[in-house]
């Protein structure tokens, strides 16, 4: 009975040992089964994305080169009226910048004008001045030679009343 125990026992362990080498076999089989299929599955996956990705592009290229179309013709546009714009203010600005021209150079010649009519009137005032000053020197000299004249004036009626006098005097004591 002990040999069947250990007969049996050792069957036992024998066929759990080739069951349990199957099973792991069969586990490994399966796992590299698994792997392949996944791997499959997961290169299925990456293709229908990138074949989703260029169905996209492919689908969505027409639609930018027209939204791109459309950008640059509004950028240009864009630029067009800036253009225009500035142009338009350079226009304004130079316009401007001559009539500023024009007003600096106004300005400096009634600048200079002030300036000559300024000198002139320092002229003309030093000019009055100076004949202001001879006007009363030759006053004064004007004076002088009416007192003078006054002077001679009484001194040669005097005279002449003198000379009258002896002339009388003299034709009186002539007579007689």
């Amino acid at each position: 009975r002990a040999c069947v125990t250990v007969t049996a026992a050792f069957r036992a362990w024998s066929a759990r040992r080739s069951f349990v080498a199957c099973r792991a076999g069969v586990v490994l089989f399966q796992q590299g089964f698994r792997k392949r299929a996944a791997a499959r599955t997961e290169a299925r996956r990456i293709r229908l994305s990138a074949l989703q990705t260029l169905q996209r592009w492919a689908r969505g290229a027409p639609v930018r080169r027209k939204f791109q179309q459309v950008r640059r013709r509004c950028t240009i546009v864009q630029c067009l009226h800036r253009r225009r714009v500035a142009r338009r203010d350079f226009r304004v600005r130079r316009r401007e910048f001559r009539e500023v021209k024009n007003l600096v150079g106004e300005q400096q010649r009634l600048r200079e004008l002030v300036q000559q009519m300024q000198e002139d009137i320092s002229r003309k005032a030093h000019i009055s001045e100076e004949a202001f000053n001879t006007i009363g020197l030759r006053v004064a000299q004007l004076e002088e030679e009416k007192d003078t004249l006054v002077q001679i004036c009484e001194h040669a009626t005097n005279e002449a009343d003198r000379l009258r006098a002896c002339v009388s005097e003299l034709t009186k004591g002539g007579e007689q």
